[in-house]
């Protein structure tokens, strides 16, 4: 039964945007825009990237304003932005046991937390 569940998991959460696959880790491509996250371990070393309608410094703003300081830190050194999705995923540090959250801000300017739990609640 494992064996089955695992990769149904794992396909759902690379569809989603969950799982942010690093660029250094995919094969070359011709079109860049095929890339579903992109990942920097600080502010400076984020890519040329172009959100169609929100900066990384806005969404940084709407973060520290949002629901994601009242429930945990957020980590400045570990922002993801989904071209699929057009959202800023910048990672906190929260309360919540087996899980690794996230600020998620979409282009609409709203902000909400993707716990990213794992494991069985007892």
């Amino acid at each position: 039964m494992k064996a089955i569940v695992l990769p149904i998991i794992l396909t759902i959460a690379l569809l989603t945007g969950i799982i942010a696959i690093q660029p250094s880790l995919q094969k070359t491509q011709k079109n860049k825009s095929a890339n579903p996250a992109v990942q920097a371990n600080s502010l400076s070393q984020l890519p040329n990237i172009k959100p169609s309608t929100l900066s990384l410094k806005q969404a940084l703003e709407i973060a520290k304003t949002s629901i994601c300081t009242q429930s945990g830190t957020l980590k400045q050194n570990s922002v993801y932005y989904n071209e699929n999705s057009e959202t800023w995923w910048i990672d906190m540090i929260g309360n919540k046991a087996n899980c690794s959250p996230a600020c998620v801000i979409t282009a609409s300017k709203s902000a909400e937390i993707n716990w990213r739990c794992t494991g069985l609640r007892q």
